[in-house]
């Protein structure tokens, strides 16, 4: 199979709940992800999220929710294609567009193309167009408009990513050269420049009772929503966890960006 019909797979793959295209072409009317990420929009974006959890939701818990879907929501065709495919996607903040429904969920993202193969000069080079252009960009801008900590935010991104590389693990019996650089990049605590690797090893694996477990570095904090429990993957003990409790008034967009509490 030729990379564009194997690419064009993964595309057709990524649908939407209701049967929507996920990825598509870029259409002149589309909003751009940056002007997404502008505080103002984003809060709202967030905010509107946040209303299927209750009017007193804290507002840095429903915006780490609302990171993991847009990371989970990119990461399968945009990864995947540059892990299996040494295929590049355009995607920074101006190639970019999405689409947004009124309650916040992600319906499509816009491509300008297609994109195009390459072959990645080391490691990094791989997936820089997506966490370094992209994703760093997305973590900054959500980070200023709810005061939820960069951690936990790029911990939700390397949730992802190293779940969606672990799962090509037990398909294949050699694994392609994209993904043995995925594990390189998640085994990497400092980046070629010196500056610490943001998804250096976000989970970390353990054997109890004869059990796999696998278990996130950093809380998710998503706990702090009224209605939701702890994740699988939380490596806080059951009750306790260091972060703030509850808050007992909802956070806004405004009032979080300005104080900017670290909560983790």
């Amino acid at each position: 199979m030729r990379r564009s019909e194997a690419l064009r797979e993964f595309l057709e793959q990524s649908t939407h709940a209701q049967r929507c295209e996920l990825v598509r072409r870029r259409r002149r009317s589309d909003l751009s992800l940056e002007e997404l990420l502008e505080p103002d929009r984003l809060a709202t974006v967030i905010g509107n999220y946040g209303r299927r959890h209750g009017a007193s939701t804290h507002f840095a818990a429903v915006a780490g929710q609302w990171s993991k879907q847009y990371f989970a929501k990119i990461m399968r065709p945009v990864a995947s294609a540059a892990m299996l495919l040494d295929w590049r996607l355009p995607f920074s903040l101006d190639d970019l567009s999405i689409c947004v429904s009124a309650d916040g969920d992600i319906i499509s993202l816009g491509l300008s193309n297609l994109g195009r193969t390459v072959i990645p000069q080391h490691v990094e080079d791989r997936f820089d167009f997506l966490l370094k252009d992209n994703i760093s960009e997305v973590v900054r801008a959500i980070a200023k408009v709810s005061g939820l900590s960069r951690n936990v935010l790029w911990s939700n991104a390397g949730n992802v990513f190293e779940g969606l590389a672990s799962s090509y693990v037990a398909d294949r019996k050699h694994l392609p050269k994209g993904v043995v650089d995925a594990f390189a990049l998640l085994d990497t605590p400092f980046l070629l420049n010196g500056s610490r690797n943001p998804i250096f090893s976000p989970i970390v694996y353990s054997d109890i009772c004869d059990q796999r477990k696998r278990k996130r570095r950093v809380c998710c904090i998503r706990f702090m929503i009224d209605g939701l429990d702890y994740c699988a993957t939380c490596p806080c003990p059951i009750g306790e966890c260091a972060v703030p409790a509850k808050a007992s008034s909802q956070l806004n967009p405004r009032a979080a960006s300005s104080q900017r509490p670290d909560l983790v």
